[in-house]
């Protein structure tokens, strides 16, 4: 049996010349996208996070900030609109109605992240309100104690 060639090679070519190998697959990430995810994902909870999304600074409370997984920061980290921090450490935002622009209403992003219902609340595994991330967040029926961030 004929051993498989790893490089094909044009004959009568000089080297430069050689044929590149087939790159990966499409839907897959490379190596590198791969492994900022992974150092992203194990790095602390903390203003440098490359998730991060912090509170307006002309906002109440301009040092709130929370982590968020890549998708769910995409997804709710629009400029437009900013998160404004409240005293015990989470973002919020204000949402007026279309139609009559009188009602305000307050959006949690906790809640968001969570998908929580109006009934439910959200509770977080490692203690760390900060920490947004999908694997720390957890739907509950009673309303835990707030803890003041340190």
């Amino acid at each position: 049996m004929p051993e498989p060639l790893s490089n094909l090679v044009v004959p009568d070519a000089p080297e430069e010349a050689q044929v590149p190998a087939p790159s990966q697959p499409e839907g897959q990430a490379s190596p590198a996208i791969k492994v900022f995810t992974k150092i992203a994902r194990d790095m602390p909870v903390s203003r440098d996070h490359p998730y991060c999304i912090k509170a307006d600074p002309n906002g109440p409370f301009p040092e709130c900030f929370a982590v968020l997984s890549r998708r769910a920061f995409i997804k709710y980290r629009l400029p437009r609109t900013p998160w404004l921090g409240s005293r015990t450490g989470h973002l919020y935002r204000f949402v007026y109605n279309k139609i009559t622009k009188d009602r305000k209403a307050i959006v949690w992003l906790h809640r968001l992240v969570a998908k929580c219902p109006k009934k439910k609340f959200v509770s977080f595994k490692n203690r760390d309100e900060r920490d947004l991330r999908t694997k720390n967040l957890r739907l509950i029926s009673t309303k835990p104690k707030p803890r003041l961030p340190k």
